[in-house]
């Protein structure tokens, strides 16, 4: 095995040999792995080692009463950009990691998504506890630097009960439920909504103003909806969605 040190970027041996290439980085890339090759005389092999940013953020997400947020959806974000740059997964002790990090300003989102569901059981929040993104704290991170933000609190998801009823009061069957969370510019039809003959449904959910729901339905090629309701503190009693035709918009 041999082994060398090359500062231009290439170097020529005439010797067959299996060697092993490595680099000697600054301290903010990850220095692990190196790549192995063999070479034939009179040939050549071109080798690379993929470096990569170690710069580390680390915390612990929470629901309301102190319980583990585990398995909720971590995601960082480039805070000049709002691309998503990487992604982590909370621990069943609530505790998350995003490694390999470039040096930059940062914005950290749980459960940053258009609904809740059974794989996001806590609603989306920013660090440190920002329901807007617009509101969220800004995190530097240096170049290799590892940073432990503090606990980030997110409401615990509750299941609620929708009765969706007609202009008269009777329930109605079929309709489509879709909500809107947050500040999104538009609403999300919920795929599952468990209606049942009676007009009933169950949808999960969290409080604090945090998701507007409302029901429609065709019939005869007319569009009935209800008009859009906050759901707020997860509500014990049913929330009432009460279906009106919709006027169409006069053609002047």
């Amino acid at each position: 095995m041999q082994s060398a040190t090359i500062r231009a970027g290439s170097a020529e041996t005439s010797h067959r040999e299996d060697y092993e290439i490595g680099a000697d980085v600054p301290h903010y890339f990850d220095r692990s792995g190196t790549m192995g090759f063999t070479l034939a005389p009179e040939s050549c092999v071109e080798a690379s080692v993929v470096l990569q940013h170690n710069g580390r953020i680390e915390g612990r997400v929470i629901g309301d009463h102190g319980n583990p947020a585990a398995n909720a959806a971590i995601g960082l974000f480039d805070a000049q950009t709002n691309k998503e740059v990487n992604f982590s997964t909370a621990d069943e002790d609530g505790k998350y990691t995003l490694e390999g990090n470039r040096p930059g300003d940062y914005v950290v989102g749980v459960n940053v998504g258009p609904l809740p569901g059974q794989d996001r059981p806590y609603a989306p929040i920013f660090y440190p506890s920002a329901v807007r993104r617009e509101d969220a704290g800004t995190i530097h991170l240096d170049p290799g630097h590892r940073i432990q933000l503090a606990d980030i609190v997110t409401s615990d998801q509750c299941t609620i009960a929708i009765r969706v009823l007609d202009a008269t009061g009777r329930p109605v069957s079929g309709a489509t439920l879709a909500a809107q969370v947050f500040d999104h510019d538009h609403f999300y039809t919920l795929y599952d909504p468990e209606i049942v003959n009676d007009g009933r449904a169950t949808v999960p959910t969290w409080g604090h103003d945090r998701l507007q729901i409302l029901a429609s339905l065709a019939v005869n090629g007319d569009l009935i909806q209800s008009q859009p309701q906050w759901i707020r503190l997860c509500p014990k009693q049913p929330v009432i969605l009460r279906l009106n035709p919709v006027e169409e918009p006069k053609t002047p």
